[in-house]
């Protein structure tokens, strides 16, 4: 028997359930592994939490212990106070577990480990690194309009971009102290991988895929469906993500493809300066009614919209390894994506995608350019990505390897011996 207790920067929705919260866009892959990990034989998860506006409770669903840490509406989402790390502390004690996995390192969880205040063996899942993110958080915004896009009543309330720059700065700090204190780090790509090397090079490292939402595998792209001229965009709420580079490249693609759409999914704020800014944008090009702004959008409604599509654009500066980008690889419509962070450890240039120098607008319109006006080129991409993504996103590699690095930061063999009893991986 193996006991591992999760720590989630996020609450997954067995706390929305419970609390009537809606579920949040993003840690989707949390969710599945935790569906695919509460089959496997022998192992006895909890999963805790701490985030604002929602109380201290501990209850039981579906075999699976849940612990949340309170913490007040105003409460910072990269804070590290005394109380939060002593109360996680507790949580610890309370379910004894033989390992702790602390999925992101972004926030403060990983700190329990680093600064001794537990004893159990600790890894931290690399979602995103802030270091990175802080320095490629302007991506390719021009200095006026990082100023235009920085509302005074954002200053000063601690808003906006420069407030959420500096949180990423602050955060990198103690991200750097997490991954020192670890006992292990999961990562997906060889660029987290050196990444976490030159943070931390005496921190193992271990290799271990993700899972996605069963919705993107069940649908498929294919030529004859897509709306010819569509372009896909999702995760642009921040300047990091690229949608300007896309913008820029779009008069570019609408020249020798006039039907040009672009879908734009994810959060954009209506009232943030930065919104307003893209909005204002958008309002001048000679297409705007042509460019829509989708906001979030659920699983189901996503899939769709990536099999309707002509091309999917990820043109983020700072990417481990985005899982919209595997979600449209899955799906098979043909993917270009700016060749940054991870990236390239997700597409092959010319095989399963196109990549481009990220920013380059000129590039990025070619590329789809490439897509729009090559047919058999569009279907080669698409199929490629497609069967590259259902082999890394499998469920039963992805918790093989969960499990082999499970069992490699306990000193165990790979039947289980030294684990309270046995435990197998699911067929």
């Amino acid at each position: 028997m193996m006991r591992v207790l999760w720590f989630t920067n996020i609450p997954l929705p067995a706390v929305d359930r419970r609390t009537g919260r809606p579920t949040a866009g993003s840690g989707h892959w949390m969710a599945q592994l935790l569906l695919a990990l509460r089959e496997v034989p022998g192992i006895e998860l909890g999963v805790a939490t701490s985030y604002p506006s929602l109380p201290d409770m501990q209850f039981d669903e579906d075999g699976v212990e849940y612990f949340v840490v309170g913490q007040g509406r105003f409460a910072s989402h990269f804070g590290a106070s005394r109380s939060d790390l002593l109360a996680c502390r507790n949580v610890v004690h309370r379910f004894d577990p033989d390992l702790v996995h602390v999925h992101g390192s972004e926030r403060f969880f990983g700190l329990l480990r680093a600064r001794g205040l537990v004893d159990r063996p600790t890894v931290v899942s690399i979602q995103g690194l802030l270091a990175a993110n802080a320095r490629d958080f302007y991506g390719a915004l021009p200095a006026a309009d990082r100023l235009a896009a920085q509302r005074v009543s954002e200053l000063l309330t601690g808003r906006g971009l420069f407030w959420e720059r500096q949180a990423f700065r602050r955060g990198a700090r103690r991200e750097a102290e997490v991954l020192r204190g670890v006992d292990a780090v999961l990562g997906r790509t060889d660029w987290d991988r050196e990444q976490a090397a030159a943070i931390a090079p005496a921190t193992p490292w271990h290799r271990v895929g993700e899972l996605l939402r069963p919705e993107f595998a069940a649908a498929q792209w294919s030529l004859s469906r897509c709306r010819r001229g569509r372009v896909v965009v999702t995760n642009a709420g921040q300047p990091r993500r690229g949608l300007e580079t896309l913008l820029e490249a779009a008069s570019a693609i609408a020249r020798h493809h006039p039907g040009l759409e672009i879908d734009v999914a994810g959060g954009i704020s209506e009232r943030s300066g930065y919104g307003r800014l893209l909005r204002e944008r958008i309002d001048r090009m000679t297409f705007s009614g042509r460019v829509r702004l989708l906001g979030f959008l659920d699983a189901p409604s996503l899939a769709r919209l990536l099999a309707g599509a002509h091309a999917y654009v990820m043109p983020s500066f700072a990417e481990n390894s985005s899982n919209s980008l595997c979600e449209a690889q899955t799906v098979g419509v043909p993917c270009v994506a700016a060749a940054a962070g991870g990236t390239p450890s997700l597409v092959e240039d010319g095989r399963t995608g196109l990549l481009y120098p990220a920013g380059d607008a000129a590039a990025l319109a070619d590329r789809v350019g490439s897509i729009l006006g090559n047919d058999l080129l569009a279907t080669r991409l698409g199929g490629a990505g497609r069967g590259e993504a259902l082999v890394r996103h499998g469920r039963r590699r992805v918790v093989g390897e969960l499990l082999g690095a499970y069992r490699s930061i306990l000193g165990l063999t790979a039947d289980g011996d030294g684990v309270r009893e046995g435990m197998e991986m699911p067929a």
